[in-house]
């Protein structure tokens, strides 16, 4: 099984899932799969545990999911069990390689490649070892529009909830990274993100309406109702 760092050990011309949460590692790791490769994933896994507090897949919003890959025009997945939506994956799309959003986890990254190494399956992860500020500050010019949905690590009170991460509020958290010593990409479990707009949507999402609920320290920011819209600059 390839390293999921390195884009020549993926084959080039062979159908890839990305296992997406909806959140902004997995939407930025299939921006950058799609222009590296060349060509769209054939389909998005989601994985929608039954544990709100997983350390490896996101909880919050992943129902929602499934308007995203709609935004995007792809096939989805969404299953509680990996081995189960990596089989249909396989049978379904004859996916050879898997892309995850992993950037500095060895935990998620061995787990990862465990799984799709069972199935004999490659590993892509474009974030893989970045730098985390320089990354977080990439996703606007990436164009990649993501809001807050879950704040669990001091530092971070429910004014972040459905917060969108503008260049300005990047900075923010990342000086707060640094002066309460969590992941500034949040991928410590500091933090979810639900993606509203991206390069790949051919239509943005809007919320309608969401609910955030606070436990003291900790909170979650959970969408009611959203719909599909028009971007800003279609034609």
């Amino acid at each position: 099984m390839a390293d999921g760092s390195a884009l020549g050990k993926v084959d080039g011309s062979s159908p890839y899932a990305v296992l997406f949460s909806g959140g902004k590692d997995s939407n930025c790791a299939m921006v950058r799969a799609s222009h590296k490769l060349g060509y769209p994933p054939s389909v998005l896994i989601t994985i929608r545990p039954s544990d709100p507090d997983d350390l490896i897949y996101h909880h919050v919003n992943t129902e929602w999911t499934g308007l995203q890959a709609e935004a995007a025009g792809l096939p989805h997945i969404m299953e509680m069990e990996p081995d189960r939506a990596i089989q249909e994956a396989i049978d379904g799309y004859s996916i050879r390689t898997l892309v995850t959003g992993g950037i500095a986890s060895r935990f998620q990254k061995r787990k990862f490649e465990e799984i799709a190494g069972s199935y004999g399956l490659r590993v892509f992860s474009p974030l893989w070892g970045l730098d985390q500020e320089a990354y977080m500050r990439s996703l606007v010019d990436d164009g990649i529009l993501a809001m807050v949905v879950r704040a669990s690590s001091l530092g971070l009170d429910r004014g972040w909830l459905g917060l969108k991460l503008d260049r300005d509020n990047i900075e923010r958290l990342i000086l707060l990274s640094r002066r309460y010593g969590f992941n500034p990409s949040l991928e410590g479990g500091e933090g979810e993100t639900f993606v509203l707009d991206s390069p790949l949507y051919h239509r943005a999402i809007a919320v309608d309406s969401a609910e955030a609920r606070w436990f003291g320290d900790r909170g979650v920011y959970l969408i009611r109702q959203a719909h599909l819209t028009d971007k800003p600059n279609a034609r």
